[in-house]
């Protein structure tokens, strides 16, 4: 018997309800006082396809799923053909009997829980869409889950439908629970109750608009682009109540130059998109640092080239980022690796855009951005806005935007300051913003424009040791591999993390030192070329010749890191 964890999969075609049934039965175990991790995986298709929520439920947090699979709700033929495999020794499978002829199906010693699903649902409710909230019931009932938790989560879900929906849902969770009591006796995971109480269920876009709506964002540009999208809906969502504006315009192009132009003004602005988009933001990116104008933009990495897979997580991005913009492009890139530093280092970010005068990127992939997390409250009690040398009075006669300053930062004024001068152009320029082509004022800039990433580097979140020095092996990773691999060095006993937080500026010094103190350095990535063992190479000396890499879209295991090793 398995007490306390429960790991389960809801799979069918696209538009079959699957996410809000699974996020309906993970807020359930959340309120039961689980941790609770949330895995969708769905292809890019507007109907059919097979898609599929895992869910890793929990007395202690996770940042991954697990292969293997207690119980599975399929909504179609191929979920089970998919995963029958992954179905542990006296593991449930339910699914509808009168839709699904299972029986050529080899199930191993899996329990196949066949009920005519919607036709209780059209007889007993009216309804054959009551169908996931019956199966929601029948796990509650099997894993001895109390089922009065998910109806306060019904009743909160459905609560702007009225009572009577409230209580037809209700009855759908009974005639579930009262199923399962043929099967529950002897059902290997009982689920009596957690203890972890007061936690979010929360995604890493979600956590990451959060820090820029606490950070004072009033401004987004953003064309939809998977898997960034659910940052726009978001900001959508809450931009009257904080008084955002929020554009979704033609293209990333605009998108960027439009936040830019924000930036220009005063407000602090960001946008949000993949790689493909970024591509397109590229020379934009490179006109806000030649300009010093701050703005801030989130990378959601999916996997490329081109298309690539749409729908599915990956970190190749790494190296576009840090060189998106052309020439000697200025802009800082940080690399949150929890749910937790998407929020802290969103709001950071408008901090750092603002008080060195250039953009900064928030690169983090599918995996994070889209998956679900159970977090405890943000701390905000530390966190102040620093505008930097912003002016907002009259700066006095012989004002020059971009003058030489010992630290590179120039006193910045914005559009309606008396005194202040508002020129802006794509060309290099003198102090007063004027095109020039003088070399010893070229040379003049780009030293002034690459000395803010010299300073910037204390700011900016330096590389961690997670675990105990001197451990055996050192897992160096970025990104979602941290949460993974966290759990990896718990597996194996003797390893510890070593987080990249910061891609540019590079830490070099603080890398090096504990690269050199590694016994057993493996670099951990979501890509074929080991982008940042590259970037360690490139800037230490040190190659990681021991890599674990994937890169067919789907996520990193701890499992799939240990066997590796």
């Amino acid at each position: 018997m398995k007490q306390g964890a429960l790991n389960l999969l809801i799979g069918g075609p696209a538009g079959a309800g699957i996410e809000k049934s699974g996020k309906t039965i993970a807020l359930s175990f959340l309120r039961g006082g689980y941790f609770v991790f949330g895995n969708v995986e769905h292809m890019s298709r507007i109907r059919g396809g097979n898609n599929f929520l895992r869910l890793r439920i929990d007395e202690k947090p996770h940042a991954s799923h697990v292969e293997e699979i207690d119980v599975m709700i399929a909504l179609d033929k191929k979920t089970v053909e998919e995963h029958i495999g992954e179905v542990v020794d006296g593991g449930a499978v339910i699914y509808d009997s009168d839709d699904l002829d299972l029986s050529e199906i080899d199930a191993g010693k899996a329990v196949m829980i066949g009920v005519p699903l919607k036709k209780m649902a059209t007889e007993k409710l009216g309804n054959a869409i009551m169908v996931n909230v019956i199966s929601l019931g029948l796990v509650c009932g099997l894993v001895d889950f109390d089922v009065s938790v998910i109806k306060k989560v019904l009743g909160k879900v459905f609560e702007k439908k009225g009572a009577e929906i409230i209580k037809l849902n209700e009855k759908a969770v009974d005639i579930g629970h009262e199923l399962a009591g043929k099967w529950a006796g002897d059902f290997h995971v009982k689920m009596s109750g957690g203890k972890a109480v007061g936690n979010m269920f929360i995604e890493g876009n979600n956590a990451f608009a959060l820090g820029a709506l606490k950070a004072g964002c009033k401004y987004v540009g953003e064309y939809p682009m998977t898997p960034s999208s659910s940052i726009l809906h978001f900001m959508a969502k809450w931009a009257e109540k904080y008084g955002v504006v929020v554009k979704h315009t033609e293209d990333e192009i605009s998108a960027c130059n439009s936040v830019i132009g924000a930036g220009f003004a005063g407000v602090r602005s960001m946008a949000a998109t993949s790689g493909g988009g970024l591509a397109l933001m590229g020379e934009a990116i490179g006109l806000a640092g030649m300009n010093e104008v701050p703005c801030v933009i989130a990378n959601v990495m999916r996997p490329g080239p081109a298309t690539g897979l749409p729908t599915r997580t990956d970190q190749g991005d790494l190296r576009q980022v840090i060189h998106a913009g052309q020439g000697d492009p200025v802009k800082i890139v940080l690399l949150p690796g929890s749910v937790e530093e998407c929020f802290y280092f969103g709001y950071q970010a408008f901090n750092l855009a603002e008080k060195y005068q250039l953009p900064v990127i928030v690169c983090f992939d599918k995996h994070m951005g889209e998956g679900y997390f159970t977090v405890p409250p943000f701390d905000v009690s530390t966190l102040k806005v620093d505008r930097g040398k912003l002016i907002t009075e009259n700066p006095g006669e012989d004002y020059k935007r971009y003058l030489q300053t010992e630290d590179g930062m120039s006193p910045r004024t914005i559009p309606g300051v008396k005194g202040g001068i508002h020129r802006s152009t794509s060309d290099e320029h003198d102090e007063y913003g004027d095109m020039t082509e003088d070399a010893e004022n070229r040379n003049l800039m780009v030293e002034k424009r690459m000395k803010k990433l010299e300073l910037a580097m204390s700011d900016c979140p330096k590389p961690e040791i997670i675990g105990d020095e001197g451990a055996e092996i050192t897992f160096v990773t970025w990104g979602s591999g941290v949460g993974i691999c966290k759990e990896a060095a718990e597996i194996h006993g003797n390893a510890n993390i070593l987080q990249i937080k910061t891609a540019w500026p590079f830490h070099t010094k603080e890398v090096k030192e504990i690269l050199k103190s590694a016994k057993r350095p493996i670099l951990v990535e979501h890509n074929y070329g080991g982008q940042m063992g590259g970037l360690i190479a490139e800037h230490t000396g040190i190659i990681l010749e021991e890599r674990i890499l994937r890169y067919d879209g789907r996520p990193m295991t701890a499992k799939y890191i240990t066997d590796k090793i």
